[in-house]
């Protein structure tokens, strides 16, 4: 979805530290700069946006934004200077923060488990290191299989008590 130019709108710009990955992010009203009068730079998106507005004070220092029109949060990943002294912003949308409550709202099952410590949870694709097994070969002179003595055969049997 595209959005017009022409649309001056009020900004919030923060300055985070908290991890792109993080639901909740903590804005300061310490680093909260409002600025009046942003427009859109066409072509844009709502989910990544390019503002054009006039230069302000630690401007650089930001790295998100809040903008209430379109009720979504930003990183802003890149500031351009014009000779103009007009301040190109791109942005893309915080789609976590933006949709945090509903986030927190979900029920779900975790299939995957990011900690070793915790053994509740099975996952396939976590490493398995402390294995232990243990390996017997028992030759029996007479058995079903004993027909076709070139072609031997492994039986493998998993699970039980290894003490």
């Amino acid at each position: 979805m595209s959005v017009r130019s022409g649309a001056a709108m009020t900004v919030n710009f923060y300055t985070i530290t908290d991890a792109a990955n993080v639901v909740s992010k903590t804005l300061s009203s310490d680093t909260l700069q409002a600025i009046q009068n942003v427009d859109i730079y066409k072509p844009s998106s709502l989910d990544a946006p390019r503002l054009i507005l006039g230069a302000f004070t630690n401007m650089m220092a930001k790295n998100y934004c809040y903008i209430e029109k379109f009720g979504r949060y930003y990183f802003i990943t890149n500031i351009t200077v014009t000779s103009a002294q007009r301040v190109i912003m791109d942005l893309q949308v915080d789609v976590l923060f933006t949709y945090a409550a509903s986030i927190k709202e979900c029920i779900g099952t975790a299939i995957r488990s990011e900690s070793a410590g915790i053994n509740k949870i099975s996952d396939s694709k976590y490493p398995v290191n402390t294995c232990r097994y243990v390996l017997d070969v028992i030759n029996y002179s007479r058995t079903p299989f004993t027909r076709n003595p070139s072609s031997p055969y492994i039986l493998t049997t998993i699970g039980g008590d290894t003490t």
